[in-house]
């Protein structure tokens, strides 16, 4: 207990004191009470390396134990080193640099040169060296890649891996650490390449320990690594048949289709990416991953890994349907022309059913917005669309191929997904909407082009927003005036579309009658079950409940009927309301229990012809064809003139002349009545 500390001073500090530094136990319990103080608190790693004596001073100490305990007190201390990086929580202090200034790679060399066969040891120092490699994840730090190299510690890595009593942890820390020495590191690429003939001794991990899940995971991580340093390599890996191995494994039904948590979703992501890297530029190793059944292989498990509830919680699928799509476009692609497409190939996906994957992950779009708010969620599932779109593209390519997507709604699920307001990403400012019009009238549908002008734009954005105004872009008057217009116009129509719906959200209890909005779900109390009503049902229930028919001004048949003859008599067009009493809605009366003879208003007064016709024929029974032949003579708009003759003697006839005067014409029609009274 006399290395139990609050402070690593005084830890260092009974280190140094008496015999505890030629004692090897004594140094490893103060390696471990390190890590412990480190685990406790984070920040206090950033002090320990950053005053500058800890690190030189426990190297030095643990030097002078490499050859005891088969290098178990070099163990504790990369274990110790190990802690104090975190690339997840990166300092402004150069942690992995000052572990490497300390002498931890000399360290380890040596811990390796003395007990070549030390198992832990190895597995300690592999882990170190991926962990050195990086500042943060996806940032190698190339100074320490060098300095690794330079100091032969790669070669101990190496020459390690080709021992027969190789175990599972040892082949997967040393493909890890030779996979981080590697990234972004062509010197270090090739010298692992051409020196050490690396892909030999991958190959015989992989038969060796094919069933190791995190084996088959590292291994292909390095050979992805290796490839993108060497593109050549791809031509050796299909010579080695790796390639054909990898297609197997993807179909192992003891290794893929029984879940084993994130570990087989890491196996099928490493895969799908060698295969993807390894195809790209490569026209026989297309030919041989057709040959020996590849698209099918890979459809059939990323289906089956869409399946998979477990991993949602776990890892990222919408990447993996990125990277899986992307393969299957490489498929039909011709090296050197991206817009040819080979036919033999593009039918192979269909009889693969790679189309019915590119519509299954399109018919997604609405679950996955619900499903996933995050950014990098988010990111990685567009980009999946993307590569969908465009695998469905290719395909269609092929004119044999297109009857068959038309029928499964291709088109319309393409179409919604290029209407989608999400797809275009941010707003397009005028700026960008004029560069991208110049670029499209001078490069034509060369997105790649397209892209490199509008850096904050992605080839997808520029393809959605192409398609979405597809028409107006191929008329001969159209322009980037005219263009910039219809995309400002769209976006105040969203705008104001939003505003709707947010007035709509906030006063969402409230129907447009100001009536109460019943939730089915509510409770009806006395254990009654809920029933769901119309809403029409609902606002005459309410009707009938209030005491407000009592105030209603209620008109009996004969009323309605004078009231149309004294219209008539005032002059005018002949009234479109019926004369004969509305039998739909009975009347109040002594027997009427209903309450539905008091209501009367706009909504209940109609025209007897609404309840057997539809709507649309009111037009019909309205039309008055003399006011239509009037129309027609130009003598639209017509006023009523009554002008009355009296003549010299009492007994002599009256003449009454209607004169119908038009506003447009001096034309006069005249009607004489003869024989009236000389009173009007």
């Amino acid at each position: 207990m006399q290395f139990y500390r609050e402070d690593y001073r005084s830890v260092l500090a009974v280190l140094e004191e008496g015999t505890n530094r030629s004692d090897p136990y004594a140094v490893r319990r103060a390696c471990a009470e390190f890590r412990r103080l480190v685990l406790h608190r984070n920040a206090v790693r950033h002090t320990m390396v950053e005053e500058g004596r800890l690190l030189p001073m426990l190297v030095e100490i643990v030097t002078i134990h490499v050859q005891e305990e088969q290098g178990a007190v070099v163990s504790d201390c990369c274990r110790f080193f190990q802690r104090l990086i975190s690339h997840k929580r990166p300092t402004e202090l150069d942690i992995q640099s000052k572990i490497t200034e300390a002498g931890a790679v000399g360290l380890m060399i040596k811990g390796l040169q003395a007990h070549p066969q030390a198992r832990q040891l190895y597995i300690e120092v592999c882990t170190l060296v991926a962990l050195l490699c990086f500042d943060t994840i996806a940032a190698p730090h190339a100074d320490n890649q060098a300095a690794i190299a330079d100091a032969g510690l790669v070669t101990a890595i190496c020459e390690r891996l080709d021992c027969a009593d190789l175990s599972e942890h040892e082949a997967a820390a040393g493909c890890t650490a030779i996979s981080a020495l590697v990234y972004e590191n062509d010197a270090n690429g090739v010298f692992v390449i051409h020196t050490f003939r690396i892909l030999s001794r991958l190959s015989t991990l992989l038969n060796t320990l094919a069933e190791s899940l995190r084996v088959v995971s590292c291994v292909f991580q390095t050979l992805f690594q290796l490839i993108t340093t060497e593109p050549g390599l791809s031509d050796d890996v299909v010579d080695a048949g790796v390639l054909q191995l990898a297609v197997e494994l993807l179909d192992n039904s003891s290794l893929m289709q029984n879940y084993r948590g994130a570990a087989s979703f890491m196996v099928h992501w490493n895969i799908t990416k060698f295969l993807e890297i390894c195809i790209r530029e490569n026209d026989v190793a297309k030919e041989t991953f057709c040959n020996c059944a590849g698209p099918g292989v890979v459809v059939s498990a990323m289906i089956r890994r869409r399946q998979e509830p477990r991993h949602a919680d776990s890892v990222d699928p919408w990447a993996l349907q990125y990277i899986t799509c992307m393969l299957l476009c490489r498929v039909v692609m011709v090296t050197g022309d991206l817009a040819e497409v080979d036919k033999t190939r593009a039918k192979q996906l269909v009889q693969s059913s790679a189309h019915q994957l590119a519509l299954d992950i399109l018919r997604s779009v609405d679950v996955a917005q619900i499903a996933d708010t995050g950014k990098a969620n988010r990111k990685s599932f567009w980009a999946g669309v993307e590569q969908a779109v465009k695998l469905l593209e290719l395909i269609a390519a092929v004119e044999s191929n297109r009857v068959p997507l038309t029928r499964l709604g291709a088109s319309r699920q393409v179409k919604l997904i290029y209407n989608n307001p999400e797809s275009l990403g941010p707003r397009w400012s005028l700026k960008e909407l004029r560069t991208f019009y110049i670029l499209l009238k001078a490069h034509g549908r060369q997105w790649d082009k397209l892209v490199e002008r509008l850096p904050l734009r992605s080839e997808a954005m520029v393809r959605a927003l192409f398609d979405m105004h597809r028409g107006y872009l191929s008329l001969p008057e159209a322009s980037a005036e005219g263009f910039c217009a219809i995309m400002m116009d769209r976006y105040e129509t969203q705008g104001e579309m939003q505003q709707h719906t947010t007035c709509t959200s906030a006063n969402k209890s409230l129907d447009v009658d100001g009536d109460v909005i019943m939730d089915v779900k509510q409770e009806t109390g006395d254990g009654q079950e809920p029933v769901a009503r119309s809403r029409k049902k609902r606002r005459l229930e309410k009707l009938l409940a209030t005491d407000q028919l009592a105030t209603l001004h209620i008109q009996t048949e004969r009323e309605e009927e004078r009231e149309e003859r004294k219209q008539q008599k005032r002059g005018g067009r002949k009234s479109t309301r019926p004369k004969k009493g509305r039998a739909w809605l009975p009347r109040k009366d002594e027997t009427d229990d209903t309450g539905l003879g008091n209501l009367h208003g706009a909504r209940f007064d109609l025209p007897w012809y609404h309840w057997f016709y539809s709507y649309i024929d009111v037009d019909f029974f309205r039309h008055n064809e003399f006011i239509e032949c009037l129309g027609g003579m130009g003598l639209g708009k017509v006023g009523l003139m009554i002008e009355w003759r009296e003549t010299l003697h009492p007994d002599e006839e009256c003449e009454v002349w209607i004169d119908y005067c038009s506003s447009t014409a001096d034309l006069v029609v005249r009607a004489g009545v003869y024989g009236a009274s000389k009173t009007p």
